[in-house]
């Protein structure tokens, strides 16, 4: 068994190499740090990205940002690691919601 997962390991490794496999990436403000998303309308609080690096995903959550980031100024909060975090999705770990999409009136 130990033998096929360290194949299906380099296969992966193989087909990130070719550009063919990108990673996920989930980007959320981080707790403690809210001040960017205060008042709390009109602003993302979360994105789930495809890409090969954490720097492309905190460039695309910055770029389809709302008014947590203002006039898309050079700088954000999903830019900066002090106020968002930014985890690579594995298919290991705990069970968990990763993404609700819920729109209240």
């Amino acid at each position: 068994m130990e033998h096929s997962q360290d194949k299906s390991n380099e296969e992966h490794g193989q087909l990130r190499q070719a550009g063919v496999m990108r990673r996920l990436f989930l980007l959320r403000p981080k707790e403690g740090n809210e001040k960017a998303w205060e008042p709390w309308y009109d602003k993302a609080f979360g994105f789930v990205v495809r890409v090969d690096t954490e720097e492309q995903a905190r460039l695309l959550a910055h770029g389809e940002s709302g008014d947590e980031t203002p006039w898309r100024k050079e700088t954000g909060p999903w830019l900066d690691p002090a106020q968002s975090t930014c985890e690579e999705l594995t298919a290991n770990g705990e069970a968990k919601v990763v993404i609700r999409d819920f729109a209240a009136a």
